[in-house]
């Protein structure tokens, strides 16, 4: 072989690299045919698929045997038990691996036929570890009902170091909503906090932000993710609080990190309380509990109780 033909060779591997699209299923048995034509039918082209199946209670491995024979399925992995958490799940995706870019496209969602195409380019052109795109939100039957509140104050494609990136989109909250949206490095992956996969909701959250510090972050103004609203897990570790408590972990990470000072730390603190209270479909016993995390005074805890009361009588 020529130094003309291997200098070629590693070229078109920079230009053109393997995405691994980890597919990570748990009872999502009703919307997998959906969500593996949308990857099947992308136009970027070097891609492997691995299917992760968290030991299902419905049909989802009946579907994914489908798919097993596939050319670009390069592995099926079938739970005995359930792992606990979607991130364990997210981190043994990444271990099985072999591609340098890493695509978690979650079961329960899909996208347009150019969403590879589009964020390998720009994780390629801009030598990213983190590149994302719009999302739109679609409810169960896959209608759209709206665009994601993602990045709403930006209307055109951003590049940015992972730092400064941290401070000014992830710091307060997550404005990478949803992880069909976004690919990343492996190598950049393996190197993180692990402390991610303890988390059973906002885990992704603390995934971007320990992989942003790694290097380039890179946002597609383009809508080509197809976010899912539905009654799914993200929903249930909200009312029955754990997302709370990892959220005020996440705050003390950033503030230690010096992401946040302490006035932005009592901010968060602030809108967090906010938010907790305003959800009506959280228990008053959760409440209680999570008020009492934040340090909140007795007379103001005895307030919120109050309102609750009144807000049930009415």
């Amino acid at each position: 072989m020529t130094f003309r033909m291997m200098t070629k060779i590693i070229e078109n591997s920079k230009n053109n690299p393997l995405v691994s699209v980890i597919i990570p299923n748990y009872n999502y048995a009703r919307y997998l045919d959906q969500r593996m034509e949308s990857i099947l039918s992308q136009t970027y082209q070097n891609y492997e698929v691995i299917i992760l199946d968290d030991k299902s209670t419905d049909n989802s491995v009946e579907i994914i045997q489908k798919y097993k024979s596939h050319p670009r399925v390069a592995k099926v992995i079938i739970n005995e038990t359930n792992s606990g958490s979607p991130f364990k799940q997210w981190e043994r995706g990444i271990n099985e691996a072999s591609g340098e870019i890493i695509w978690i496209a979650e079961s329960d969602d899909f996208c347009t036929p150019d969403l590879l195409e589009t964020l390998v380019n720009l994780y390629v052109e801009n030598n990213c570890v983190l590149a994302f795109c719009r999302s739109i939100f679609v409810d169960k039957n896959g209608k759209t009902i709206g665009d994601s509140s993602q990045m709403a104050e930006v209307d055109a494609d951003i590049t940015m170091e992972g730092k400064f990136f941290i401070k000014k989109y992830l710091a307060y909250y997550n404005e990478i909503q949803n992880a069909s949206c976004a690919i990343f490095s492996k190598t950049a992956a393996m190197e993180i906090d692990k402390h991610f996969t303890d988390f059973k909701g906002a885990g992704d959250w603390f995934f971007w932000i320990n992989l942003a510090e790694h290097g380039i972050v890179s946002f597609s103004n383009k809508k080509c993710n197809r976010y899912r609203q539905h009654n799914n897990t993200t929903l249930k570790v909200v009312k029955n609080g754990m997302e709370f408590r990892e959220m005020k972990t996440i705050y003390e990470w950033l503030l230690y990190h010096s992401y946040l000072d302490e006035v932005q730390f009592e901010k968060c603190k602030t809108s967090d309380l906010s938010y907790l209270t305003s959800r009506e479909d959280i228990p008053i016993n959760v409440k209680i509990k999570l008020y009492r995390m934040w340090n909140m005074p007795l007379k103001h805890i005895i307030s919120m109780c109050i309102l609750e009361f009144r807000r049930k009588l009415k």
